[in-house]
């Protein structure tokens, strides 16, 4: 499994699926993938559920991704955790913009010579007071 490949790879699926080509993610996902979003009940499992899930999705935003940081921590021979972190702008159709601090981590594991996305788990950060470390003590 080579790493900095999966790097690359990840950042393009991560690229198109904010341009609103969500084929190269759902083809590169596992059939036993975990998606996680980053809104409540955001919770899917199987890529058939997945794939049924978006292709009822209808929608007209736009999305600007920018200030892309990618990391991969390898786990063992067969797996490994690509980590994207970026700025998401979504944009509606009465150009009003949302902006998020969002993170991505694919969880890839390689099964007869493939690579597929067995976790794929999205979030947003949240904005904390500076004083605080880990927990939020200044509210």
């Amino acid at each position: 499994m080579e790493y900095r490949v999966l790097e690359t790879r990840s950042a393009d699926i991560l690229t198109k699926y904010y341009n609103n080509e969500i084929d190269s993610f759902l083809n590169a996902c596992h059939e036993d993938i975990l998606w996680i979003g980053p809104a409540e009940k955001h919770v899917i499992r199987t890529r058939k559920a997945l794939v049924d899930a978006f292709s009822q999705e209808e929608h007209k935003l736009e999305f600007v991704l920018s200030d892309l940081k990618v990391f991969s921590i390898g786990l063992t021979e067969c797996s490994c955790e690509v980590i994207m972190f970026f700025i998401l702008d979504t944009i509606w159709p009465d150009s009003s913009v949302g902006r998020a601090d969002q993170r991505i981590q694919f969880t890839w594991v390689s099964e007869n010579g493939e690579e597929k996305i067995k976790l794929c788990h999205i979030s947003n950060a949240i904005k904390y007071d500076e004083r605080d470390r880990i927990y939020p003590v200044h509210y």
